[in-house]
């Protein structure tokens, strides 16, 4: 035996659900989930961007800059980065080099590691999609791989490159490791 208050509301309830239904007004899913990816996608280039634009980094940002910036004053015959003295760094590597070169363009350093941040962030979400496309023919993988992605590494991860969860990407989107990531996503 029910309470009378919770009969009548429920019998509300369930004549507004029929009525509703009945008018033709009911919810449906998108039919369209390149769309969904690509809303998606929107909302985290807005988001990194913005966090990569005001320059926030810490960590070991600065040992990648010195790199950037030794290979961009000396390509041919480079200093270690940590010493300033001849010898070899596991920084001087190719995609210092062209973040050093990029630098020579005017941006300066910073916005030499702006540009890599937001090219490579595109990078990853198009491997991203890719990688689901490829390995699962389920339409809507490619959403659920991206949010997965953001959102499974738990509640407080560790700000370490290649953990591409929501609360660190801004900060590791720049390095070297990310751009290793997307080539890993698509050679898959």
């Amino acid at each position: 035996v029910r309470p009378c208050g919770i009969a009548v509301a429920s019998s509300a309830v369930t004549a507004r659900v029929q009525s509703s239904m009945a008018e033709g007004v009911r919810w449906r899913r998108p039919e369209r989930p390149e769309l969904v990816y690509v809303g998606l996608c929107g909302v985290v280039l807005l988001a990194v961007t913005r966090f990569v634009v005001e320059r926030n980094w810490g960590g070991d940002y600065w040992e990648h800059a010195a790199a950037a910036v030794e290979l961009a004053q000396h390509p041919l015959a480079p200093s270690n980065p940590y010493t300033g003295t001849p010898g070899d760094s596991v920084l001087l590597d190719t995609w210092h080099l062209l973040v050093g070169f990029l630098s020579r363009t005017g941006l300066g350093v910073q916005g030499a590691f702006v540009v890599a941040a937001v090219v490579q962030l595109i990078a990853v979400l198009a491997a991203l999609r890719s990688f689901a496309r490829h390995f699962v023919r389920w339409t809507w993988a490619g959403p659920c791989f991206l949010v997965g992605t953001l959102v499974f590494w738990g509640w407080q991860p560790s700000r370490w490159s290649g953990f591409l969860d929501f609360n660190g990407l801004g900060f590791v989107i720049p390095y070297p490791s990310t751009g290793a990531t997307a080539l890993m996503l698509w050679g898959a």
